[in-house]
């Protein structure tokens, strides 16, 4: 009699401890969800872009703490790897990623492709976007020269566009198609400092004579 009762005992002292480790491994499984899938997520600010924009990517992913893109020109070609740096300014939370288009940029379909990351599994997701460029240029004439050795500067947006070092007596003209709208700075260097700046506008032609 003794003995079934300590069997019996035994059996529900089983059973308890059964129940305890199932208890404790639902409570585990509720205390650890499972890691959310990682999405990458982007749309463009604009459709249509001209050489010298800046492309805004608004930021839509899921569960990614890093970023990089990849830039492909209307020809197929990786004009550069954009590492994650290219963000907005302040933006510590990824919400905005920017990419300047070079003021010679042609025109044609861009293809974007963003790369979303995560370091805690080092799972990536990709997405491909595509945008155009279109691009209306006026024409700018410059003259160079000067009877002394002296340098020449243009910029277009803060972006260098070119640079002549001058010849005695010599007398150059280049002519230049910039994205209207930009901001034009032709300097050049001497003994008297000379510059000037134009706000390109469509239709119109345009002169700097910096000899």
């Amino acid at each position: 009699m003794a003995y079934k009762k300590n069997q019996s005992v035994h059996k529900l002292f089983i059973i308890l401890f059964c129940m305890l480790l199932l208890f404790n491994c639902k409570k585990d499984t509720k205390s650890s969800p499972p890691v959310p899938e990682i999405i990458a997520d982007f749309n463009f600010n604009k459709s249509a872009y001209a050489a010298g924009d800046t492309v805004k990517l608004i930021n839509n992913s899921v569960a990614a703490d890093s970023y990089s893109l990849t830039l492909t020109d209307p020809d197929g070609k990786t004009i550069t790897n954009l590492p994650e740096d290219f963000l907005a300014a302040n933006d510590f939370q990824f919400k905005n990623l920017l990419v300047w288009l070079d003021i010679n940029a042609k025109d044609g379909n861009y293809t974007l492709t963003p790369k979303a990351s995560r370091s805690l599994d080092n799972r990536t997701s990709t997405i491909s976007k595509s945008f155009s460029v279109v691009t209306k240029r006026a024409s700018v004439l410059v003259s160079f020269g000067s009877p002394n050795n002296h340098t020449f500067y243009i910029s277009v947006d803060n972006q260098p566009l070119f640079q002549f070092n001058g010849q005695p007596g010599v007398v150059a003209r280049k002519r230049f198609m910039i994205p209207i709208g930009l901001k034009v700075f032709a300097m050049r260097f001497s003994a008297v400092y000379y510059s000037k700046t134009l706000v390109l506008e469509e239709g119109k032609e345009y002169e700097i004579d910096l000899s």
